[in-house]
């Protein structure tokens, strides 16, 4: 497969088939702990085409036919998945074909500002946002985002979308020694994780 990949163990979403938009990295942010490196930024205001839509529906249609299964298919993969122009057209067609198949997407968070993306993914099951930044210093040291982002826009579109959806936020919170974990914001990330209301919090 070259857009699918595993399943995968996952200790939250049990056998996870990944769904991955892009070859390369695409990303709005350069996050300290990313496990991809370093990569020129995306803005978070654009769509980007990534891979053909076709080509994982014919991906996507070859491994369940051939017996294969899955707990979740999962949006993740090389950078942002809410980037991808055809996440809304993707998680349509696994809906529609394959309608017992529960959805996860997993997010920086940083498109959430933007209606047509919080729409995109609301039908999906679980929406993983990381969510460890709460105020502007923070988040430019830690996450090292696209020139045009905006911190209260980013926190504004978290919380709107939590407003919004009917399935599951499982917040994924990075804490990285000297940036993120001291007292005083650790109390402020707390306040607006309250706000969020996650069914769940992982803290990495």
């Amino acid at each position: 497969m070259k857009y699918l990949y595993g399943p995968v163990p996952s200790r939250r979403l049990g056998r996870s088939l990944g769904i991955d938009p892009f070859e390369t990295k695409t990303c709005t942010h350069n996050c300290v702990y990313c496990q991809l490196g370093s990569a020129p930024t995306v803005s978070s205001a654009e769509w980007v085409e990534g891979v053909p839509a076709e080509a994982v529906k014919t991906e996507l249609e070859e491994f369940f036919s051939a017996g294969g299964s899955a707990d979740f298919v999962t949006f993740s993969g090389s950078g942002e998945p809410t980037l991808w122009a055809h996440t809304g057209e993707i998680i349509g067609f696994i809906r529609k074909k394959f309608p017992d198949l529960k959805i996860a997407v997993i997010t920086n968070s940083s498109t959430l500002w933007r209606p047509e993306v919080r729409e995109a993914i609301m039908p999906a099951d679980v929406v993983v946002p990381t969510v460890a930044a709460a105020d502007e210093a923070t988040y430019l040291k830690l996450h090292r985002p696209h020139r045009d982002a905006d911190f209260a826009r980013y926190v504004e579109g978290i919380k709107e979308f939590a407003r919004q959806f009917r399935g599951e936020i499982w917040a994924e919170v990075m804490l990285v020694a000297g940036v993120n974990d001291g007292e005083e914001h650790i109390l402020k990330l707390r306040a607006l994780l309250n706000e969020i209301a996650p069914t769940y919090i992982d803290l990495n």
